[in-house]
């Protein structure tokens, strides 16, 4: 009862004020209720997934607390197995009406490739200006190591633009279970020597010229 009193109270003398005190009041309620409201919203975030994964598996990657309709620039950046070639590919998105960007369900507006495509931000990679005539392809010679992407949510789709989340994401080419055929040639030959070694023996063994028996 007391709030309704103050309220009331308030009110009472707000309708005395003069108008242009009024209006200045009106706006200084209106804008600290904005603040208030922009100061709950979740900053940007950006998920992806898997961290760490099969060059061939599905990626999710999704940006969350950002405005509703707000331009945003997405970049993955992967170096070469030498580390002296960068890659790189870029999409635009347009936040939707909860402020969210989902790649495997919104459209790339443009950069390196367009429409809806999951893994777009892999394979559309290409080298920079400075290195795409010395290195013009992204080649894996060691299946052993992966490939580490940097995955950037830039503002307002330029690269000089504030950084607003990033994420660092594996993709490997070999699975934990699966060994390597040099290591199971090598054995096989080791087996195969000593089944040959063996063979001769038995064959040495059967064709030994046996010695002469004389009766008297």
């Amino acid at each position: 009862m007391s709030s309704l009193r103050r309220l009331q109270t308030l009110l009472r003398h707000t309708s005395k004020l003069h108008p242009w005190a009024r209006q200045n009041l009106h706006q200084t309620m209106t804008r600290s209720s904005s603040n208030r409201l922009f100061s709950s919203r979740p900053g940007p975030a950006l998920q992806v997934n898997p961290r760490c994964g099969l060059a061939d598996d599905l990626l999710d990657v999704r940006a969350s607390g950002l405005l509703p309709g707000q331009l945003v620039q997405l970049q993955a950046e992967v170096e070469s197995e030498c580390q002296r070639f960068r890659f790189q590919s870029v999409a635009m998105f347009q936040a939707d009406a909860k402020g969210q960007v989902i790649v495997s369900q919104h459209a790339s507006l443009g950069g390196t490739y367009e429409g809806v495509e999951p893994m777009g931000l892999i394979w559309s990679c290409k080298p920079v200006p400075e290195v795409a005539h010395l290195y013009p392809r992204l080649k894996k010679a060691d299946s052993r190591q992966p490939l580490k992407y940097t995955i950037k949510l830039l503002d307002r789709g330029e690269p000089e633009t504030t950084l607003l989340a990033s994420e660092v994401i594996e993709r490997c080419y070999l699975a934990d279970y699966v060994e390597r055929v040099s290591r199971i040639l090598s054995q096989w030959w080791l087996n195969y020597e000593a089944l040959v070694m063996a063979s001769w023996k038995i064959v040495h063994l059967c064709l030994r010229p046996t010695g002469m028996l004389s009766l008297k």
